[in-house]
């Protein structure tokens, strides 16, 4: 994450927020996975540049899956927001499976873009995952607000949501872009990318 200090003055926004680094466990399912100490720590510091940087709603939403959870609690708790949880903002469903390096990890992702329509690591595939996740994200936004609303959720569904309202991006490109943790803001109603981590996307 660049922690750039240019404030973000622009309205009508959404930030996307990839959530903080969680502890794998190959037993489980990911979207089981929650922040260990390095992961909550990340969130710590993420929250004090929000803080200082960004104009947010006073409701911070996140999945309800546990290491969106615990990020958005700590940026609610920094904030003195309040936190809310939509089932439709998950990550695109994956099943157990051995813990890779890096590299295998990034090959073995890389099919859930290339196969949108299949159904590649668990029950879901990406067109699915993306309807249900732009579902979610209209829900959240259909009302006025006078701040950003700010969404802490997962690096897939963010990529693939960003894909398909930036025609020149590549959902796949993206994807390998978002560490844990990084946001993107987007205007509205259009979904155009404005920055990634305080900097042009194609940076």
């Amino acid at each position: 994450m660049d922690n750039s200090e240019t404030e973000i003055e622009i309205e009508n926004t959404l930030i996307l927020v990839k959530h903080a680094l969680p502890e794998l466990n190959e037993e489980v399912a990911p979207k089981e996975w929650q922040l260990g100490e390095k992961g909550l720590k990340q969130a710590k510091k993420f929250a004090g540049f929000v803080q200082d940087n960004l104009d947010v709603d006073p409701i911070i939403y996140s999945s309800e899956e546990s290491k969106a959870i615990d990020t958005a609690k700590v940026l609610a708790e920094t904030l003195g927001l309040n936190h809310k949880t939509n089932p439709d903002l998950g990550e695109i469903d994956r099943a157990p499976s051995k813990i890779l390096d890096e590299e295998g990890h990034i090959s073995r992702n890389e099919a859930i873009f290339k196969k949108p329509a299949e159904a590649v690591l668990g029950s879901e595939s990406a067109n699915d995952a993306l309807k249900r996740f732009e579902s979610g994200i209209k829900e959240i936004i259909k009302d006025p607000q006078e701040d950003e609303r700010l969404i802490v959720t997962h690096g897939t569904v963010i990529s693939l949501f960003l894909a398909k309202h930036n025609k020149e991006i590549d959902a796949f490109d993206v994807w390998q872009k978002l560490s844990c943790p990084s946001y993107v803001v987007v205007s509205l109603p259009e979904f155009k990318v404005l920055e990634l981590n305080g900097q042009p996307l194609n940076n």
